[in-house]
């Protein structure tokens, strides 16, 4: 089912759009009261959330106006707003519910379904056809007592069919109800999802449940009514696990939200700041009446947001600073106290939750590896059956750094590899491999064991040699993980130079990164992310002096912020780019600009990445390693 949100806290928004293409839903996301309208002309939406206080056109007038233009199907206002008479209104004004900000991501959902049940024909949660159940509280599927597991999309098509079961939905209507604004697939997607369920439906006996009216579209093909029918009331007991699945789904949810804090702590406290600040301000007698509208504003985003955390007593803390600045015009040395207690407790709610954080919970990714210093010597392990090989290549070994070591057989080899499940060889494991695949007739053991090593040992490069090389084979190499290709006859020289190249891009050197960023909380987060990978990275809050520090620590990357005070990164990268000297050097860009102006001006001067704040760990170090892997020569 298709949804719309609009809500002009992007924070929010992301958490409530996650958590609801968590339950399968198709979420489109809008940040104003105008842009709302927008898509609203363009889709049809199952359901809409509107926030009350948006700008350009607020919630309550935007849902007038949706009813007054017949849109019929149900709208849920979502606000901080707890008056009373501020319910009223939006009632009036055509909603089917108002949700008071903080409530629960579950009570949210819950909401969800009860007025989407409200909507569809049947009162009954479950939604039947024939033999065939779908319960959207849970997300479950059976055909009589069989289980279906359904992909996500697979899932959103059957519910799409069994709430509209009468209707015929051509391609462009299911893309229209099933995808967003911004994944549109293609029409053979479509074809290709109705394959699967037709083919998972005929696995547990159920034929031909969608039939296709040519020219039109799909829809339920109709079942005969059974013979006969007999039900009876379930038993307290028959209900448990039904409940226990619906238990187990919020505990998913609540989990999911949770981890999503990792991501948003940093933006979070960003909105402390101003409230800190309008504090030292009032102690000084100095508070500006832009200072004290922005610290409302900040109190009442965290008022709204923090609760879908399950951070209800930082939602109350942040409500009553809110209503602080609203009320205290003249306040009192205790009134500004008790003001600061509250954003103390803020500030340490938010950095220490009571909930697991990322940090905590964090599994170390299998890729990319830590960087590690590269070691004065390496191991080069060559599977030829050719027994002149080592000696021609031990001659000039030594004046390498390389120990040779030969076997003939692929049954030796695999007893010398590290495999990350097998028993760990008895001496020192390789650190390249030498692999003869002899075409035009390869052994098919070779691609195996060349296909088993890339897939179990990423991390341990091959290079394949043989003879009578086409561009088939060297395809078929590539694509079974083949990092080189050396033809035969071999010269040492050659087959040394390239293990090294080899051994060294899977294990670069300690890499220095400058990262230049006004927001010293930023700074901070990029060295927590960072300096665990064995990177070192120099922090850098004011952009003048840029020039004096990238001389002094030599960076092999730069991070840029986009918007900082006296020099912009833009700037900042136009400079690099001009100067003979470090040109070449890695740019990636970390602002939460996302306007496509400001995104295509940093790609034109001459940046090599862009990362919308806020930024995963996993993410950044992806991207910077795999940019310095191929930046090196």
């Amino acid at each position: 089912m298709r949804l719309l949100l609009v809500e002009d806290d992007e924070i929010l928004a992301h958490t409530i759009g996650n958590a609801l293409t968590e339950q399968g839903y198709i979420v489109d996301i809008a940040h104003d009261g105008e842009s709302g309208q927008d898509y609203a002309h363009v889709f049809t939406y199952d359901l809409m959330l509107l926030d009350v206080s948006l700008p350009k056109q607020n919630g309550i007038a935007l849902c007038r106006q949706l009813r007054h233009e017949h849109f019929n199907n149900p709208i849920l206002l979502l606000t901080a707003k707890d008056r009373s008479e501020d319910k009223v209104s939006g009632l009036d004004a055509g909603a089917d519910d108002y949700v008071v900000k903080p409530c629960t991501m579950p009570e949210l959902l819950a909401r969800i379904r009860a007025l989407l049940r409200r909507q569809g024909e049947s009162s009954s949660p479950v939604l039947e056809w024939g033999d065939l159940y779908l319960n959207p509280s849970t997300c479950e599927v059976y055909w009589q007592d069989h289980p279906l597991s359904l992909s996500p999309k697979e899932y959103n098509l059957l519910e799409l069919f069994l709430r509209n079961p009468k209707r015929v939905f051509s391609k462009s209507a299911i893309l229209e109800h099933l995808w967003s604004f911004d994944d549109p697939p293609s029409e053979d997607t479509i074809r290709a999802h109705i394959k699967g369920l037709r083919r998972k439906f005929k696995a547990v006996g159920a034929k031909e449940l969608i039939e296709t009216v040519y020219g039109l579209g799909y829809r339920l093909k109709a079942i005969a009514p059974p013979e006969t029918t007999s039900t009876s009331e379930p038993s307290a007991e028959s209900d448990t696990p039904e409940q226990s699945a619906a238990a187990t789904k919020q505990e998913k949810t609540l989990a999911a939200v949770a981890q999503m804090w990792g991501q948003f702590k940093a933006p979070f406290l960003q909105r402390i700041t101003p409230l800190e600040e309008a504090i030292a301000a009032l102690e000084n007698q100095s508070l500006s009446s832009e200072l004290r509208q922005t610290a409302e504003q900040q109190a009442h985003k965290l008022a709204g947001s923090l609760g879908m955390y399950g951070l209800d007593q930082g939602s109350q803390w942040a409500r009553k600073v809110e209503y602080w600045f609203i009320e205290r015009q003249n306040p009192t040395p205790d009134e500004i106290q008790e003001l600061q207690t509250w954003v103390v407790d803020l500030r340490q709610l938010i950095e220490h939750p009571p909930f697991p954080t990322e940090a905590e919970n964090k599994v170390e990714p299998p890729s990319p590896p830590p960087l590690t210093p590269v070691q004065s010597s390496l191991r080069l392990l060559c599977i030829d059956a050719d027994t002149s090989l080592q000696a021609s290549l031990q001659t000039e070994a030594q004046q390498w750094q390389i120990e040779v070591e030969q076997v003939l057989h692929l049954e030796q080899a695999v007893a010398r590899i590290p495999w990350p499940q097998g028993d760990p060889p008895q001496d020192s494991p390789p650190d390249v491999l030498l692999l003869n695949l002899n075409f035009p007739n390869p052994d098919n053991k070779g691609l195996i064991f060349l296909k088993d090593v890339a897939e179990s040992c990423p991390q341990l490069p091959i290079l394949v040699t043989g003879e009578n090389f086409n561009f088939s084979n060297r395809i078929a190499i590539a694509r079974l993980g083949g990092d080189a290709l050396l033809a035969k006859p071999l010269d040492p020289t050659q087959v040394f130079q390239t293990a090294w190249s080899l051994f060294q891009r899977n294990h670069p050197p300690p890499m220095s990164i400058l990262a230049v960023d006004d927001d010293p909380l930023i700074l901070t987060r990029l060295e927590d992310f960072l300096t665990p990978w064995g990177v070192e990275l120099q922090p850098l809050a004011d952009p003048r002096l840029f020039w004096e520090t990238l001389e002094q620590c030599r960076p092999h990357f730069l991070i840029l912020d986009v918007e900082m005070p006296y020099i912009n990164g833009i700037e900042l990268c136009q400079v690099i780019r001009c100067d003979p000297v470090w040109h070449h050097v890695p740019i990636l860009f970390l602002s939460t600009n996302r306007d496509r102006e400001t995104i295509h001006r940093i790609y034109q001067v001459g940046a090599d990445d862009y990362i919308s704040k806020p930024v995963t760990e996993l993410e950044l170090i992806t991207r910077i390693i795999n940019r310095i892997l191929r930046s090196r020569p």
